[in-house]
């Protein structure tokens, strides 16, 4: 599990660099509030989570039914 990874979504580069080859990744970043300017050079997502697994596991992300806007979390189950 990596914190702080700082990507807008699990497609995100710099995500995809980190995961070697033979594992998967899947994120959950910070939500962004509804003024981000994210177009602007100067944005930065601080926060996220990334876990990274190999690919003979299979992960899935469950959604839970709550709202929290002050930090990111992941749930899910892995099996083999």
């Amino acid at each position: 599990m990596i914190t702080e990874t700082w990507h807008e979504d699990s497609e995100s580069t710099s995500l995809e660099r980190t995961v070697p080859s033979g594992y998967r990744c899947i994120g959950a970043a910070r939500p962004l509030p509804p003024d981000a300017a994210v177009e602007s050079v100067h944005f930065q997502n601080h926060g996220g989570l990334a876990f990274i697994y190999r690919d003979c596991i299979k992960f899935q992300k469950k959604l839970l039914d709550v709202n929290v806007p002050t930090f990111e979390y992941m749930c899910g189950l892995a099996t083999i």
